[in-house]
């Protein structure tokens, strides 16, 4: 393993392990099923907590422009106002996710309130941890083993100091899981985030 970044030209690479025999990549994320959902969701929160409020979040190198750049305050509103005029209403009203309809306005509201607490605690300098700004299931591995492997997150090009909230939403929203499934189940998984 082994990784580089050029602060010049913002270049950068990583180079891992060939995981072909022990992992696998899913070719249906539609279809993600809970427990594969679960254990990526575990292994996103176990990276996150041992970035949580590590000194290098707040290098700059670490601020990604489009996303979650702070001295940018306008890029990040641009970025959840695109996602409460396209993710929101296609999430609620979409046939193939079929979101509770009481959780829109709980919805709308977290997003609006992103780009406050992602300014407030780059003040503070405090309750930052790395985000995956493009997370969703092709850039993730499952193991082909459950038991013994866990899954291998990749593709950290978007890579920031960040909410950790913005990455686990995505493969969340994703999962194949029905309307009453995701609501029986959302609860548990943040919590096993959250813990």
């Amino acid at each position: 393993y082994d990784a580089g970044i050029d602060h010049e030209t913002r270049q950068d690479y990583v180079l891992v392990a060939d995981h072909l025999d022990t992992h696998f990549l899913y070719r249906a994320p539609e279809h993600l099923a809970a427990p594969a959902l679960e254990s990526v969701v575990e292994e996103l929160a176990r990276i996150q907590a041992f970035w949580w409020d590590n000194e290098r979040i707040h290098q700059n190198h670490y601020r990604n422009p489009m996303m979650m750049e702070a001295d940018t305050p306008q890029a990040l509103h641009r970025c959840c106002a695109r996602l409460l005029d396209r993710a929101v209403p296609r999430f609620f009203d979409g046939p193939a996710v079929g979101a509770p309809p009481e959780w829109r306005g709980l919805c709308e509201s977290a997003i609006a309130a992103w780009p406050a607490h992602m300014n407030e605690r780059r003040a503070e300098g405090a309750r930052l941890t790395f985000t995956h700004t493009n997370f969703h299931p092709h850039t993730f591995l499952l193991p082909r083993d459950a038991e013994r492997d866990v899954p291998v997150i990749f593709h950290w090009n978007g890579l920031a100091g960040g909410l950790g909230v913005f990455s686990v939403a995505h493969p969340v929203l994703t999962s194949s899981m029905d309307r009453e499934a995701r609501h029986a189940r959302t609860e548990s998984l943040l919590h096993g985030y959250v813990a």
